[in-house]
């Protein structure tokens, strides 16, 4: 299920109302994605406020068809923008201990410590589209929109994060 909202904001028109549930209805998932990589609940609260700044800045030039792609892919690009600037270390996503691959279970039989230093290991490109599908519930089109890839291409990049999971993990 995705918590796209079935309304499309239109440059210029008054989105009082609607840019209001967007804030209402994203704001925890944004910030709970950008703590995943910060783990910094400062940093995560004006990394979050920002997102939004940008995403009501955007609204007032260009429709939005996809609001849910358009909010991670603002986030993605500041939490990014902000490593860059403080060359500081992601942590890794210890969330992520709750991913479970539906055709297999063995990953119910490694420890959560296991998983945390496996998943720290994997590109931030991996991490971002595990969390994005598996935890986030994203589309395979909202996260294509977001990494301004084919959805094929998305395909490939979810599939070459688990292959990369479980071979870290010996269970391929």
């Amino acid at each position: 299920m995705t918590d796209n909202l079935t309304i499309k904001l239109k440059k210029g028109e008054n989105n009082r109302k609607d840019l209001e549930e967007v804030y209402n209805r994203f704001y925890e998932k944004i910030y709970s994605f950008i703590f995943l990589k910060t783990q910094n609940e400062s940093k995560s609260e004006d990394l979050t406020g920002e997102v939004f700044i940008k995403f009501i800045d955007y609204v007032k030039e260009h429709d939005v068809d996809n609001v849910n792609a358009l909010l991670y892919k603002i986030a993605r690009n500041l939490i990014i923008d902000d490593v860059r600037k403080k060359k500081e270390d992601l942590i890794g996503d210890d969330v992520l201990n709750t991913i479970t691959d539906n055709t297999e279970n063995k990953l119910d039989l490694i420890s959560n410590e296991q998983l945390m230093e496996v998943i720290s290991s994997l590109t931030d490109d991996y991490r971002d589209v595990i969390v994005m599908y598996y935890i986030n519930d994203m589309t395979i089109r909202e996260i294509a929109d977001v990494f301004n890839k084919t959805e094929g291409a998305i395909r490939t990049m979810l599939s070459r994060a688990i292959k990369a999971l479980k071979k870290e993990l010996k269970i391929a």
